[in-house]
């Protein structure tokens, strides 16, 4: 007898565009119970229409909200517990991209890339895990980056966020076993979503000569890799081979892969 399929509550952060919305598309095409965060509410309110569209049994509920604000989430804790009663699947999305040379940024745009990417995540997982326990087959997912591994040139006010949100998956990994709620980091490299675009546009060369030859990603395939891979309870999800091999040079030998990025930088200065 075949199994049936389990209709699951997934509550994900940043869902009404780019990876976030594929996502939630992914898990609507399954018939799971959406519940969307963002921050502005038309946004919310047009992928939600979408899904349901596209998707006429899928339940979707939105609710806006900054996840830097933790009294903001507080009232969306309050707002879903309304409406359910638990949530099986959570995946921490909601993030922002800061480009430039350290110098040229101020502090408080810096602090607020933080807020967003690292206190954003802090505060909705320890808003919302009340909810996580009280599912039996609970799932926590953090997307981070490539940068989230490595800090590489333009990136000094984005990647140590994404650092920090591995950080912290590596400690909810461990600690989390006590409650039986399995957790997952993310790692995606270049994927064609909005925030890529303004990445293209706002990146500096030095960084386009690090991710020249690199092939960005769709982001649906991204999305169908991050719900098989969270389902199978893995823990670090990566994409493709660049991605691994970057990883591994960096861990085993890293004066080698130092000098070779140091050289692509050299080298983009001079053409």
């Amino acid at each position: 007898m075949a199994n049936r399929r389990v209709n699951k509550n997934v509550l994900i952060t940043g869902a009404s565009s780019g990876i976030g919305l594929a996502l939630a598309s992914k898990y609507a095409e399954a018939g799971h119970t959406l519940v969307l965060i963002a921050r502005e509410q038309k946004k919310l309110e047009v992928a939600a229409a979408l899904l349901r569209e596209k998707f006429p049994s899928c339940t979707v509920f939105v609710f806006s909200a900054d996840v830097s604000n933790e009294h903001e989430l507080t009232a969306a804790y309050s707002w879903i517990t309304e409406h359910i009663k638990q949530i099986d699947v959570l995946i921490c999305n909601a993030g922002t991209l800061l480009c430039g040379r350290f110098e040229t940024n101020s502090p408080e745009a810096s602090r607020r890339a933080f807020d967003t990417n690292y206190w954003g995540v802090h505060y909705t997982v320890y808003c919302f895990l009340p909810l996580l326990l009280a599912s039996t087959t609970a799932r926590l997912a953090f997307v981070s980056s490539v940068a989230g591994y490595t800090g590489l040139f333009g990136y000094s006010h984005y990647a140590p966020s994404k650092f920090a949100v591995a950080g912290l998956a590596e400690c909810l990994r461990m600690e989390f076993k006590d409650y039986g709620i399995s957790v997952s980091v993310i790692y995606p490299p270049d994927t064609e979503t909005p925030m890529l675009e303004f990445e293209k546009k706002n990146t500096l060369p030095e960084c386009r000569a690090l991710s020249k030859g690199a092939r960005s990603l769709k982001v649906e395939y991204v999305a169908e890799k991050v719900v098989k891979d969270i389902e199978k309870r893995k823990f670090e999800i990566y994409f493709n081979f660049e991605s691994k091999l970057i990883r591994i040079l960096k861990g085993i030998v890293p004066f080698l892969y130092y000098r070779i990025i140091d050289k692509i930088v050299k080298s983009s200065r001079k053409t």
